[in-house]
């Protein structure tokens, strides 16, 4: 009942974006709603293309990056996680939860070396954000 009661929200919030937004943004909202739901469902074989099909549409935003870094993470393709998560920090550089992911696969993949240096990019990050936020 509850997956019921989920996949008719989100068939619900399909139709009401579809309504004002154009194909390709259709497309994206179509394909990261499905790739959201399937991660938080455990299906990350499914969330990883249908968050692929998300980013064909509008590779800029930062949190399908993430989250198929996660779904990559969670079916042990840690390589992949890495790239992802690298391609999130290019985007923006202040999330900060992500340096703690890529450490991890770092960890994983057996380079605690490369781990402590994420680390630390992570406090230069969180510095340079307080710098800028100090400017303002």
């Amino acid at each position: 009942m509850k997956k019921f009661m989920r996949t008719a929200l989100l068939a619900t919030v399909v139709l009401l974006l579809s309504a004002c937004v154009s194909e390709e943004e259709k497309n994206y909202e179509e394909s990261y709603a499905r790739g959201t739901l399937a991660l938080t469902e455990g299906d990350y074989d499914t969330a990883v293309t249908e968050l692929t099909g998300a980013m064909d549409s509008r590779d800029e935003d930062v949190l399908v990056w993430i989250q198929r870094g996660d779904a990559y993470m969670a079916l042990e393709q840690y390589e992949d996680a890495v790239s992802d998560y690298e391609n999130a920090l290019v985007r923006d550089a202040a999330q900060f939860d992500v340096y703690d992911k890529l450490a991890e696969c770092y960890r994983l993949l057996g380079d605690p070396e490369v781990a402590n240096e994420t680390l630390a990019r992570k406090e230069e990050a969180a510095k340079e954000a307080a710098r800028g936020e100090n400017a303002d």
